[in-house]
C-alpha cells in the first residue's frame, strides 16, 4: 500500500489526529509532484501498485483532486483508497458523482467512532455524527464500497466497538470494519503507554459487544507481515440470514493447513496428502490475497478468490458458491451487490509509536508513505508508522515536504 499525504489542510482539527492536520494549515502538494511520486513507485514495483491510499488532511479537499482521480485511475493501480471524514461526501453531489463513477476502481476509507456524541467529540473536536451518518447512507446508496476506520480509545469509546461493527453488518456495500486503537503520535503523544487500549484489547472486547456474532476466534494475524502488525478475519452471510466467520467455516486447523503454517503438522496427515498440489497452491494463494493488507471487496480479482475458496474449503454457502462460479453475461453486476451484502472483513490494526516501535514490524511493514529525500530531493517511502513517530521523518511527507499554500475552498 502506498499513502501519498497530498494536503495538510483539513475541515476538522481532530484532537486524535496523527497527522496534526487543521483548517489553518494550508499546505498542498503540487499535481506534478504526487504523480511523480506515484511513477517512481510504480518502477520501483516493476510497473504497478495494488493499492494507492490518498490522505492528508482531507484529500477530498485537494484543489485538483477530479485531476489527480483521473491521473491514478488511468495508471496501473488496481485500487484507489479515499481516507476522509466523510463531510464533503455528505454535503457536495458533484464529489459524490465523481466517486461513483469511479467506484469500480475507488473505495472509501471513513472515519467513523460509534453512536455516542461523547466519542465525536473526543475525537473529532464536535458532535458531526449526523453529517456521519449521511455520508455513509450516501456511500451505500450509490454502491461505493466503504470501510468504517474506526479510532478507539480507552475509556471514551472501546465500548462502542460492537455498535461500529453492527453498523457495518447491517449496511449493503460497507465491505467491513478497521479498528485502530489510539497510538501516541500527533495530537496523541501525551498517551499514557501504561493505560491505552490495545490489539489484544479491541480482540477481546469482540466477542461481549457483538453478542458472540464475532471474535477473537474469527481474526487470523495478518500472514503476509509481522503477526502484530494486523488480525483480520471475514463474515459471510449464509441463506438463511446468519453471519459466519471464514475460519469457523474452514476450521482454524484446516486454515492453517492451506497456509501452510504448520508444515510439521500437514505432513503427517494422510489426507492432505491426497489434495493435489495444484489445488492446495491455487487455495492457498487464495487465501492469502484474501488475507492481506491490500485485500477488499472492491478488488477485481476477488470474485476468482472467493471462488476457489468456496469450491475447494467446502463453506457452505451455497448461493455465494454458485454466483462466483457461474461465468455468465451480467453476474460481475449480481456478484457485487452480492459481495457489498453479505461478505464482511474485520480487522484491527495497532500502529506502533515510540513506546511500541518494533523494528522487526518496520521492515515488513506493508503501508508505506510517499516522501522525498531531504538531502537529494529524491521520490522514495518509507514505513508509515516510522513517519508518524519520528518529526524529521514526518517532515519529508510530500505535502509537508514539497507543499506550497493554498487559499481553503
Amino acid at each position: 500500500i502506498l499513502l501519498e499525504d497530498i494536503t495538510d489542510h483539513c475541515n476538522l482539527k481532530c484532537p486524535t489526529c496523527f497527522a496534526s492536520s487543521a483548517p489553518a494549515l494550508s499546505a498542498v502538494a503540487p499535481l506534478a509532484d504526487v504523480l511523480a511520486n506515484i511513477d517512481a513507485r510504480l518502477a520501483h514495483e516493476n510497473g504497478r501498485i495494488d493499492v494507492l491510499m490518498l490522505s492528508g488532511g482531507e484529500p477530498t479537499l485537494y484543489p485538483q483532486f477530479e485531476e489527480l482521480l483521473t491521473e491514478v485511475i488511468a495508471r496501473p493501480i488496481v485500487r484507489v483508497l479515499i481516507n476522509t471524514n466523510g463531510l464533503s461526501i455528505a454535503q457536495d453531489d458533484d464529489l459524490l458523482g465523481l466517486i461513483t463513477r469511479h467506484r469500480e476502481r475507488v473505495e472509501i476509507y471513513l472515519q467513523y467512532d460509534g453512536e455516542s456524541a461523547q466519542s465525536s467529540v473526543h475525537h473529532r473536536g464536535a458532535d458531526i455524527r449526523r453529517l456521519k451518518e449521511h455520508a455513509l447512507n450516501r456511500l451505500s446508496g450509490a454502491g461505493v464500497f466503504t470501510t468504517l476506520t474506526m479510532t478507539a480509545a480507552l475509556g471514551v469509546n472501546d465500548d462502542e466497538i460492537g455498535y461500529v461493527v453492527k453498523r457495518a453488518l447491517d449496511t449493503p456495500y460497507v465491505g467491513g470494519v478497521t479498528i485502530q486503537p489510539v497510538f501516541g503520535s500527533g495530537r496523541s503523544a501525551g498517551l499514557d503507554p501504561m493505560d491505552r487500549l490495545t490489539h489484544t484489547g479491541v480482540l477481546a472486547r469482540l466477542g461481549e459487544q457483538t453478542a458472540g456474532a464475532v471474535t477473537w476466534r474469527d481474526l487470523t494475524a495478518l500472514p503476509c507481515s509481522h503477526p502484530h502488525c494486523c488480525s483480520v478475519g471475514y463474515l459471510l452471510r449464509d441463506d438463511s440470514g446468519t453471519w459466519r466467520s471464514m475460519t469457523s467455516l474452514i476450521g482454524h486447523d484446516k486454515l492453517k493447513q492451506w497456509l501452510e503454517l504448520e508444515p510439521d503438522v500437514l505432513a503427517n496427515r494422510f489426507a492432505d496428502q491426497e489434495i493435489p498440489t495444484k489445488m492446495r497452491t491455487i487455495v492457498k494463494n487464495s487465501l492469502l490475497d484474501l488475507l492481506s493488507e491490500q485485500s477488499s471487496l472492491s478488488h477485481p480479482s476477488m470474485s476468482t478468490i472467493w471462488r476457489d475458496i468456496c469450491e475447494n474449503c467446502d463453506l457452505g454457502v451455497a448461493t455465494l458458491t454458485r454466483l462466483v462460479s457461474a461465468q455468465l453475461p451480467g453476474q460481475h453486476k449480481q456478484l457485487r451487490g452480492m459481495l457489498g451484502e453479505r461478505v464482511k472483513r474485520i480487522t484491527v490494526k495497532p500502529f506502533m509509536d515510540m513506546n511500541t516501535m518494533i523494528e522487526e514490524r518496520l521492515t515488513q511493514c506493508c503501508v508505506h508513505v510517499g516522501t522525498v529525500n531531504a538531502a537529494t530531493g529524491a521520490d522514495q517511502c518509507a514505513p508509515f508508522c516510522a513517519v508518524q513517530a519520528w518529526a524529521p521523518l514526518g517532515r519529508t511527507k510530500l505535502a509537508t515536504s514539497r507543499g506550497v499554500g493554498h487559499d481553503s475552498p
